[in-house]
């Protein structure tokens, strides 16, 4: 008995197992789901968010809605075009791949060059989405009715793969929120092409039978993923992943060159720029910054005929500034003047500037603003500091007794300044230093301070050559508009220094170090 059933359980055990045919047909529909809705969301939502700003907000669902226009048609023209779905399928999936992996860097370089958005972004929406619906109508007609008959939508079922669905799902949302726009297109543009090159493969399995062009289509839909693979690593010379996770919000422009680093992130209905890691403007609250910076002094100012700015270039500054109309010239002394031509380039910065960066009126000088005032000796009537915050020794120059003394030597025998001198709730003895800084420099120091929602409560130190006068604000606009002197001059208990500040020399550099305690990186 033992020997006849060796052989028999012997032949059994050599039995190949079963083929789960189901189960090739069901992963790729899973897969091309969250592909083509994935592409759908990131095209038709997330690039219109963030690239289409809040002065054409209005416009961002009439791109969605654009988007599922033409989804629909791709999908009515699909059915009447093709007769032959599963032929098709790899071109067209290989279509929605260019269109997905092309429609972030569109958007990214019309925002750098001050191309219109929302002409652009429609552009996009429309093709991607007849491509996307199309995939959508041929994916249907190819292997709609095969999962329904290997009964493949039951897998669905299965607690396990439920929730391995939703782990994928939010892993993908997750990562692309990390990488940015342009990774993510790039991400989903490969999904897409891969997706195309397997399609034949697919109907081999099921059907036994070969697509027409199928070698052609699996060629060409293998050098996308190629392509698409490539682009991603070079997005490192576009948008370093460095400065990713350095912002709360997508970057959705950078720019780097010899003398600074420039970013752009978008979120909560606006823009911000970001200078060397510093933020230079908010769309949020810039009115409240800059007004508070420039209009004190130029109020105060006996005269205002021939106004510096150092550390402008942006266009808020400029503007305020140029508001006042017997400001005859305003020079402005920039480290890099890239940042004019960015903010004179990207629409949303030129229309905050209001003309101001096109102005006869304007002067731009690029040169190191510490430099520049040793070197001449013209005079002004005004001088508005807004130089980045001293958190290392190469910007805490700008904060030291010999910069201010050059300053006051540029400064006519009745000229004021205004410096942005940090967070007085913050770092409040640092502020302190600053105001004592300038009063080593033979300046009359007057601090006030500002509520600046992006920044906390913003300090600001006016110093005068002369006698202080009163500050006048009949000039300014929105926020400052009716704002009395000594609501901005009272310092509360909670923003004055607990322990004085010491002047900062050149070889003494006190603001550094006190900026150090009080707001460690």
């Amino acid at each position: 008995m033992a020997s006849e059933a060796g052989p028999a359980s012997t032949a059994a055990a050599s039995e190949p197992a079963p083929t789960d045919i189901g189960g090739p047909p069901f992963y790729f529909a899973v897969l091309g789901a969250a592909a083509l809705v994935g592409a759908a969301h990131e095209v038709f939502v997330v690039q219109p968010a963030l690239y289409v700003d809040a002065e054409n907000a209005a416009f961002r669902p009439l791109i969605g809605v654009t988007g599922l226009g033409a989804a629909a048609f791709g999908v009515f023209a699909a059915r009447q075009r093709w007769s032959d779905a599963f032929g098709a399928l790899p071109w067209m999936l290989l279509f929605a791949s260019l269109s997905v992996g092309t429609s972030a860097g569109v958007a990214y370089f019309a925002f750098a060059t001050g191309t219109p958005l929302v002409a652009t972004t429609l552009c996009t929406a429309l093709v991607t989405g007849a491509a996307l619906g199309a995939s959508t109508a041929l994916g249907l007609g190819a292997l709609g009715r095969t999962l329904v008959r290997l009964d493949a939508p039951w897998r669905l079922a299965n607690p396990f793969r439920l929730l391995a669905l939703a782990v994928l799902c939010g892993t993908g949302a997750g990562i692309a929120s990390v990488v940015g726009p342009l990774r993510a297109s790039l991400s989903l543009a490969m999904l897409l092409a891969a997706l195309g090159a397997w399609a034949p493969t697919l109907r081999w399995f099921l059907e036994r039978r070969p697509s027409p062009g199928a070698a052609v289509a699996r060629l060409a839909s293998f050098s996308a993923v190629l392509l698409w693979l490539g682009l991603f690593f070079a997005c490192e010379l576009v948008v370093p992943t460095a400065i990713l996770g350095s912002h709360p919000n997508p970057v959705v422009f950078h720019r780097e060159t010899e003398r600074g680093r420039y970013e752009v992130t978008a979120g909560q209905e606006g823009y911000e720029l970001w200078v060397d890691g510093h933020l230079k403007v908010s769309t949020l609250d810039e009115r409240r910054y800059f007004e508070a910076l420039v209009h004190p002094a130029l109020g105060v100012a006996k005269a205002r005929g021939r106004v510096l700015l150092l550390g402008g270039g942006a266009g808020p500054a400029e503007r305020e500034i140029l508001r006042h109309p017997d400001v005859e010239s305003l020079t402005v002394v920039v480290v890099d003047r890239k940042l004019v031509d960015i903010a004179r380039t990207q629409r949303w910065l030129a229309r905050r500037a209001e003309g101001a960066l096109t102005s006869p009126r304007l002067r731009v000088i690029e040169r190191e603003p510490i430099l520049w005032l040793a070197e001449g000796n013209e005079r002004f009537d005004v001088a508005v500091v807004d130089l980045p915050d001293p958190d290392g020794h190469v910007e805490g120059k700008n904060f030291t007794r010999y910069f201010y003394r050059k300053l006051r030597e540029r400064l006519t025998p009745d000229g004021v300044c205004v410096v942005q001198a940090l967070s007085p709730f913050t770092a409040p003895t640092s502020f302190d230093s600053i105001v004592a800084t300038l009063r080593a420099a033979e300046l009359e120091p007057r601090p006030y301070h500002a509520a600046v929602p992006s920044l906390g409560d913003w300090g600001f130190v006016l110093g005068f050559v002369g006698a202080p006068g009163e500050v006048d604000f009949a000039a300014a606009r929105a926020w400052l508009s009716g704002t009395t002197v000594g609501e901005l001059s009272y310092m509360p208990m909670d923003l004055r220094a607990k322990r004085a500040g010491r002047p900062a020399t050149l070889s003494d550099q006190s603001v550094v170090e006190e900026l150090g305690r009080e707001m460690p990186h």
